[in-house]
């Protein structure tokens, strides 16, 4: 089998470490070809589907850290790259709707890798300890995934493995159900290292924006250019709630959120909602097409330099879709809400 190296263009070779996958298919749809890619990363690589349904993957990178792999009908699965060897077997599954995706059916590799790939399940697995583990340690595990309140999962995951590289991965994952305060005593926790990888300095990110972005606090005005190429300024919208959605077309869960969006716009416009999208897009044909393609009628911005954006870097964003709920004061109501909690919100709010 072909041998392919990642990433090698954007890391560098003094910090590098090689890592090994073999990943095996057990699918159902025919494929033509893998794609594996970094998180947040534009480089994508595309290898043309093996025809023994197994591929081996080789690389260098420049530390541990999740990475994607999917199929051309089957949508991405997140898995941990680290220095020691993994082999994974993925098993495609059907949901009721006849959507495919894919489902761990084995894994050997790292502790860590091992954590990762359960990060998002902790009701349907149990860590087990080193064997050296004190009694105190395994009832802490026990206890906490045998309740999963997160709070006591992450405190767990300190006792058991405190210097995995997991953990801030695992305090990202539920930072927003957490809130500041829980998330800051665990950032303090990560030792230097940690606090300062890739997803420790997230972390950090979140918790500046959180005192930033403080229920109460006045939005400062902003302006910034629209399609039409005219300049917009926040405080030109008046309305009793604006919200404001950072958002890009190259965004795949903005973009399946979008319908959602529009049918909340539709239902509250009449009742003094609004909506500002601020767009990190860097090619304005694409940016145009997706206001189109997905029916958007509220007003956009955009200064078309991706994640420059100025007030993207002002207040930490880091991902997107990334919401800002303020008062007709520009005071700041609400944060990183969706659609799911967002329709429920005004609902108590535009009585």
């Amino acid at each position: 089998m072909i041998i392919f190296f990642l990433l090698c263009s954007l890391i560098s070779r003094a910090q590098e470490f090689p890592f090994s996958l073999t990943i095996s298919f057990e699918r159902i749809s025919p494929a033509n070809y893998i794609k594996i890619f970094r998180p947040g990363s534009t480089t994508v690589d595309s290898i043309p589907y093996p025809a023994n349904d197994t591929l081996h993957f080789s690389g260098k990178h420049n530390q541990p850290g999740p990475f994607q792999i999917a199929t051309d009908v089957v949508p991405s699965y997140p898995f941990w790259v680290d220095s020691f060897p993994v082999k994974l077997v993925l098993k495609e599954e059907k949901t009721k709707s006849g959507n495919s995706f894919f489902k761990i059916e084995s894994y050997k590799g790292s502790t860590d890798g091992f954590l990762y790939n359960k990060m998002t399940e902790p009701r349907s697995y149990s860590i087990n300890l080193p064997v050296n583990s004190a009694a105190q340690e395994r009832d802490s595990i026990s206890k906490a995934y045998r309740f999963t309140f997160y709070y006591n999962i992450i405190d767990s995951l300190f006792t058991a493995f405190p210097e995995s590289r997991v953990i801030p991965y695992y305090i990202r994952l539920y930072e927003k159900v957490l809130g500041p305060e829980a998330v800051s005593q665990f950032y303090y926790r990560l030792n230097d290292s940690l606090q300062n990888n890739e997803a420790g300095l997230k972390i950090r990110e979140f918790l500046e924006r959180s005192v930033m972005l403080k229920k109460g606090v006045i939005l400062e005005n902003f302006s910034m250019k629209n399609p039409a190429n005219r300049k917009f300024k926040l405080k030109n919208v008046h309305a009793k709630y604006i919200l404001i959605e950072f958002w890009a077309s190259w965004c795949l869960p903005c973009r399946a959120q979008n319908p959602s969006l529009v049918k909340i716009y539709d239902q509250y416009k009449d009742k003094g909602f609004s909506i500002v999208g601020v767009s990190l897009d860097r090619n304005k044909k694409d940016w145009l097409d997706a206001i189109q393609k997905d029916g958007l009628k509220w007003e956009q911005v955009s200064e078309l330099n991706g994640w420059n954006n100025s007030l993207a870097k002002k207040y930490k964003v880091s991902s997107v879709p990334f919401t800002i709920l303020l008062d007709s004061h520009y005071q700041v109501v609400e944060t990183s809400l969706h659609t799911g909690n967002l329709g429920s919100l005004l609902d108590k709010l535009l009585r």
